[in-house]
């Protein structure tokens, strides 16, 4: 269920600070990198997606790739 991407930070004395949902990730996705700078926060929207039921109702593997996803970078400013 949406959101499939949550952001959130910690100011300098270590508290949480509030999610920010990212609704431009329409499905479950394996985000496995991402880097933080100075301004910005940047992570991939990959080829390979995560999908659940097929590990439930299938059998299968719940990680898998998606050729026709069109990979995608994401920048999130500070």
């Amino acid at each position: 269920m949406p959101p499939f991407l949550t952001f959130f930070h910690f100011d300098a004395d270590g508290n949480k600070q509030p999610d920010v949902s990212i609704f431009t990730m329409t499905r479950p996705s394996f985000l496995h990198d991402f880097a933080i700078t100075k301004k910005h926060e940047i992570f991939g929207d990959i080829q390979i997606g995560m999908n659940p039921m097929d590990m439930l109702v299938g059998g299968g593997s719940p990680v898998g790739a998606d050729p026709a996803k069109v990979p995608r970078i994401g920048v999130i400013p500070r």
